[in-house]
C-alpha cells in the first residue's frame, strides 16, 4: 500500500499532531496507529514493508540498510524490506547504535560483519554473516576503522564490567558462604546461645575452665606488668597495657578479639581464588566461538590444578608435593565449584535456548 507524506512544520502549531486520511480503515492502517502510539517506547525498532504488510523490525537483527533504484531497504536474516527513511536521516537517528555507513548507499550494523576483503579489481568489500557483500567507498574507510575500533572497545569494556561483577559477587557471596556458618559455629562452641536460665545450667564445665584459664593467664601477665610499674622495676622508657586498661577487662577483649580476627581472616584467601576461579569459569563459558570441549578443559580442568598450588602457596610459601597440594585443599572447594561451573553451564545454554526461541516467536508473528 502506497502512502502520501506531507509534513507542515510552522512555529503556529503548540504541538505534534498525526493525521491520517484514507477512504477506508485497513488493517496496515491499523498497524501503523498501533505504531505511533506505541513510538516513543520502541526506539529500537523500525517499521518496514513488504507486500502491503508492515513489519517491525528489531535494530539487532538487522544486518544492513540500503538503497537501490531510488527506493531503500532495511536486510534482515529472513529476507529485504521496503522502508520509507532515507539514509541520511537512518545515519542520524542510528548514530551511537553500532551502524556504520560504508557508502553512499549502504549503512551496515557492525555487529553483523564477517571481514573485509579486497575484488580483483581493487574494490574493498565488506563480506556480512548472512553470506553477502557490499562495496565499501574508499573515502569511508578512516571513518569506518575509527567506528568499528569504538564499537570493539565498547564490547570489551562491557565484557571486563560483567566478568569484574562476577569476581567481587562470586568472591563475597563465597566469603559470606564460608565465614557465617564458621562464625556459627564458633559461638556454638564457646557457648555463646545462651538465652536462658535452663539452658545455663547445661554448659559445658571443661569448655568454661578452659576459656577462664586462657582468660586468666594473660590478666595475670597484665597484673605483673603493674605490679613491676608501681615498683618502678619496669624498663625505663616503655610503658604497659596495665597502665591503661584494666587487666581482665583487656585480657577478655583481647581474647574475643583473636578469636574473631583468625575467623574473618580465615577464608579471606580462599574466597579471593575462588572468586577468581569463577571468573575465569564465566569468561570461557560465555565465549562463543569455543569448542565445548576446550571449555571444559580449561575453564574447569585448568581451574582445577591451578588453584590449589597457589592456596596451599599462600599459607605455607613453599610448595609441596602433587598428593600433599591436592590433598590438603578442603574438599568443598572440590565440590563448590564443581557445582558452580555445572550451573553456569546450564545458564548459559538456557539463555542460548531462550534467545533462539524468542527470535523463532518473533518470526512467527510478522
Amino acid at each position: 500500500m502506497e502512502m502520501k507524506i506531507n509534513t507542515n512544520i510552522s512555529s503556529e502549531f503548540k504541538e505534534t499532531s498525526i493525521t491520517i486520511n484514507a477512504p477506508e480503515l485497513t488493517k496496515e492502517i491499523q498497524n501503523l496507529l498501533q505504531y505511533v502510539s506505541h513510538i516513543n517506547e520502541m526506539p529500537n525498532q523500525i517499521m518496514a514493508s513488504e507486500n502491503n504488510k508492515i513489519y517491525f523490525i528489531d535494530l539487532e537483527r538487522v544486518i544492513c540498510f540500503f538503497s537501490k533504484d531510488k527506493y531503500n531497504y532495511v536486510r534482515v536474516k529472513e529476507g529485504t524490506y521496503k522502508i520509507k527513511q532515507k539514509l541520511y536521516e537512518l545515519e542520524d537517528s542510528l548514530r551511537g547504535k553500532d551502524f556504520i555507513r560504508i557508502s553512499n548507499s549502504c549503512l551496515i550494523h557492525i555487529n553483523q560483519v564477517e571481514c573485509f576483503d579486497t575484488s580483483v579489481l581493487g574494490t574493498i568489500l565488506v563480506r556480512l554473516k548472512d553470506g553477502t557483500q557490499e562495496t565499501v567507498s574508499k573515502r569511508r574507510v578512516a571513518q569506518i576503522i575509527e567506528r568499528k575500533g569504538e564499537f570493539e572497545m565498547k564490547v570489551v569494556g562491557k565484557k571486563l564490567l560483567k566478568i569484574l561483577l562476577v569476581l567481587v559477587v562470586s568472591t563475597v557471596v563465597i566469603y559470606l558462604v564460608l565465614t557465617i556458618p564458621a562464625f556459627y559455629s564458633w559461638c556454638d562452641e564457646n557457648q555463646m546461645f545462651v538465652n536462658s536460665d535452663e539452658l545455663l545450667l547445661q554448659l559445658n564445665p571443661d569448655k568454661i575452665q578452659q576459656l577462664g584459664d586462657s582468660v586468666g593467664q594473660f590478666a595475670q601477665l597484665m597484673e605483673d606488668d603493674l605490679q613491676r610499674v608501681q615498683n618502678g622495676t619496669y624498663e625505663e622508657g616503655t610503658h604497659s597495657l596495665a597502665e591503661y586498661y584494666d587487666p581482665l577487662g583487656f585480657s577478655v577483649w583481647s581474647h574475643i578479639q583473636r578469636e574473631m580476627n583468625e575467623l574473618v581472616h580465615q577464608y579471606v584467601t580462599l574466597s579471593i581464588l575462588s572468586g577468581i576461579a569463577v571468573a575465569i569459569a564465566y569468561t570461557i563459558i560465555t565465549i562463543k566461538k569455543m569448542n565445548p570441549i576446550f571449555k571444559i578443559a580449561i575453564g574447569y580442568f585448568g581451574v582445577m590444578l591451578i588453584v590449589p598450588p597457589i592456596y596451599m602457596y599462600s599459607w605455607t610459601y613453599r610448595f609441596w608435593d602433587v598428593l600433599t597440594m591436592y590433598g590438603n585443599m578442603p574438599k568443598y572447594f572440590y565440590i563448590g565449584y564443581t557445582l558452580i561451573f555445572v550451573v553456569m553451564y546450564l545458564i548459559n545454554y538456557k539463555v542460548g535456548v531462550k534467545m533462539t526461541q524468542k527470535l523463532n516467536e518473533s518470526m512467527k508473528k510478522e
